[in-house]
């Protein structure tokens, strides 16, 4: 029933897109595009973009190109209805997960009903066309489980379900790929370490029982690194591109993983969005209850979550590194054992006086916030399985003798009335700031494919983003929907030689000043040196249209809503 209505609930929130929202939905029907039209991984953007050997992740993109030929649907609604079926599986992956780490299927049920009706997180995705991450922490929950599931029983069948998890999220997503890795070493750190939590083993001889550990270790560790192994190996030419054109540039100086302030901080207004801090209130509450009653689960989702936030803000580092080494220190020099705490020394030094460390664009802290749903979820499941056994111990001596199924039907009802409520309550999620595109640019876009040469080249308004630039209207949609040129590409055009990716730039530059001061001596410049054929306007376009007044030189071929579509003559 929760699935039913998270469901439901993913498409009434987006009932009235035309086409999926903001940046990244561009370059992702771009990609989409392509693989349908290839029949492959879109590798190649040619010939829409000179970008070849592209070093994008792209499991997303043939997944959705093969469900758009197969459900036989326009490339918008394939995105958008695909979209919200993977945001709406996100209650059934994290029910898994917290029912599995738990053992308890009302830890699941809890799980679900906050993913799929009370958090903010993934619901929110929709209003960045986010699609791709979306699709990477869908595959996150299940490696997980098949990961515990392989330490714990060693059988082969789970490391090659583990094999295929890791390589398909390795296509899927990069960045969550690092997220899952932390989560995976956490789990195989936590299993490692049981045997010094054992009572009877603690009491052994320290000589027998190092060697016996030593021993366990390196049997356990066969089949999960035969399975890192098979991941590698069934992505292993995706993974050499990667070092190409990722590692490689890094490695010689000509890139960095450095970001910039503005670009890793961390958005308080994201943080606290919609329900958030009670949310993440209640995920700590678990989480220091699972910790009292020593959880190896709980510990886990906790250190995961610092692991995050570690990637995202390397500079902690410099202070969690001399916290744990000074005790350590003292430790052994308490036992006699001076020798051994010189080993803390180096760890000393690690401190923000001495070393700092900066953010990555890879791990940012906005990542991490948005992916923080996963473990919060799990996290709230346990507390109320655990708050719903202390209270079924107190329960009045009448009511206990109603004995566990009416208990049980209350429990499920005022679950459902709790995700209805939370339904209502969600209903509006998409960010109209972020939407771009209207039905009348959509009417527009069909006139465009229907009536304007394949050859055509379209001036469309521009506005800032990041280094690259952006549409500001239904025109950024030319080139994934008709593969006409446009003078503002996807963001993907940065993936290019260094001559077209500067001259790109600089053209959207051009236009963004252009538009904003009216210098129409510099855009008309700008249509003889590119070419330009037809010019898309629209309410959004802002000063733009005014310097196209003079209907003698650029008549309109297209009025519609609010969008006209101007040729260029000669």
């Amino acid at each position: 029933a929760l699935l039913l209505l998270a469901f439901g609930l993913r498409l009434y929130q987006v009932r009235e897109l035309a086409l999926p929202a903001w940046v990244d939905s561009v370059h992702h029907a771009l990609l989409v595009r392509v693989a349908i039209e290839q029949g492959g991984a879109p590798l190649s953007l040619l010939p829409y973009l000179p970008v070849e050997q592209l070093p994008y992740h792209w499991g997303y993109h043939v997944l959705s190109a093969a469900s758009a030929q197969i459900a036989q649907v326009g490339l918008p609604e394939a995105m958008l209805w695909q979209g919200q079926a993977l945001n709406a599986l996100h209650v059934l992956a994290c029910a898994a997960l917290a029912a599995r780490l738990w053992r308890s299927p009302w830890a699941g049920l809890i799980a679900g009903l906050v993913v799929g009706t009370f958090s903010i997180m993934p619901a929110y995705y929709a209003s960045w066309g986010r699609y791709t991450q979306l699709t990477g922490l869908l595959l996150l929950p299940p490696l997980a489980i098949c990961w515990g599931a392989l330490l714990a029983t060693r059988r082969p069948r789970h490391a090659v379900e583990v094999a295929l998890l890791l390589a398909g999220l390795n296509l899927v997503h990069f960045r969550v790929l690092i997220l899952a890795l932390a989560l995976l070493a956490v789990q195989m750190l936590l299993y490692l370490l049981q045997p010094f939590f054992h009572r009877e083993e603690r009491e052994e001889r320290e000589g027998k029982f190092f060697l016996s550990y030593s021993v366990f270790s390196r049997s356990a560790l066969i089949l999960p690194i035969c399975a890192a192994a098979g991941a590698m190996l069934l992505t292993a030419p995706w993974l050499w591109l990667l070092v190409q054109r990722r590692l490689a540039p890094i490695a010689a100086g000509t890139q960095s993983l450095a970001s910039g302030d503005a670009y890793g901080a961390l958005s308080l207004g994201l943080l606290w969005a919609g329900h958030n801090r009670t949310l993440f209130a209640l995920a700590l509450l678990g989480a220091l209850w699972g910790l009292g009653r020593r959880s190896s689960p709980a510990l886990a989702l906790v250190l995961w979550a610092g692991t995050m936030l570690t990637l995202a803000n390397p500079q902690l580092l410099t202070y969690l590194l001399p916290l744990a080494a000074a005790p350590l220190a003292v430790s052994m020099i308490t036992r006699g054992r001076p020798l051994l705490a010189l080993l803390a020394v180096p760890l000393l030094l690690c401190n923000p006086l001495l070393i700092t460390l900066n953010s990555s664009w890879l791990i940012t802290n906005d990542i991490v916030v948005i992916s923080l749903f996963v473990p919060a979820s799990a996290l709230i499941g346990y507390l109320a399985v655990q708050a719903g056994a202390a209270l079924q111990v107190r329960l009045p001596a009448r009511l206990a003798a109603l004995g566990p199924r009416p208990l049980a039907a209350a429990a499920v009802f005022a679950t459902l009335a709790l995700a209805a409520w939370g339904a209502y309550d969600m209903r509006e999620v998409i960010n109209t700031d972020t939407v771009l595109a209207f039905e009348s640019d959509r009417a527009a876009l069909a006139w465009i494919d229907n009536n304007t040469p394949a050859d055509a080249r379209f001036l469309i308004g521009a506005a800032p983003w990041l280094s690259t630039g952006r549409g500001v209207d239904g025109g950024w949609w030319i080139t994934p929907l008709t593969g006409r040129w446009m003078s503002t590409p996807p963001v993907l055009y940065d993936f290019g030689a260094a001559p077209y990716v500067a001259e790109t730039a600089a053209r959207n530059r051009a236009v963004i000043d252009a538009a904003a001061s009216g210098r129409a001596d510099e855009i008309e410049a700008l249509i003889v040196r590119d070419r330009i054929s037809h010019i898309y306007l629209s309410s959004r376009s802002g000063a733009l249209a005014s310097i196209f007044a003079d209907r003698s030189r650029y008549p309109a071929l297209y009025t519609q809503g609010d969008v006209t579509i101007l040729a260029v003559r000669p």
